[in-house]
């Protein structure tokens, strides 16, 4: 991340100090990380198709496509207040620690296939 001053290569000793650049910064490594995530499971719908058993499961996927949208703003309002950026950065992350249910429901392929052997 050469855009943001980063003092041997880590942003995590910056997490008790709370200033418009920094939390910008931090707000592009969210934002890269959901992209990331956003774009691996793209690739792998693509490759598996799209009646696969992830393309099923992940549906419409609100929270992923949600992410990046709300990192950019959180951004963006970085460089204005940093509080509404620290809410928008914390409510993502607990918008993701809610399980998808669809993600948690067994598989139709799971439901078929024999269990462990019992003694």
């Amino acid at each position: 991340m050469a855009c943001c001053p980063l003092r041997d290569g880590n942003v995590a000793p910056w997490a008790g100090t709370i200033s418009r650049p920094r939390l910008a910064c931090y707000g592009i490594v969210l934002l890269a990380a959901a992209l990331a995530y956003y774009g691996l499971q793209k690739a792998i719908i693509r490759d598996q198709g799209t009646r696969s058993v992830v393309a099923t499961a992940v549906g419409r996927h609100v929270k992923g496509k949600l992410s990046p949208l709300l990192y950019a703003a959180g951004i963006g309002l970085s460089f204005v207040n940093h509080w509404p950026a620290v809410t928008i950065h914390v409510g993502v992350a607990l918008m993701w620690l809610i399980p998808d249910r669809r993600l948690e429901a067994p598989s139709p392929a799971s439901r078929h296939q024999p269990g462990p052997a019992r003694e």
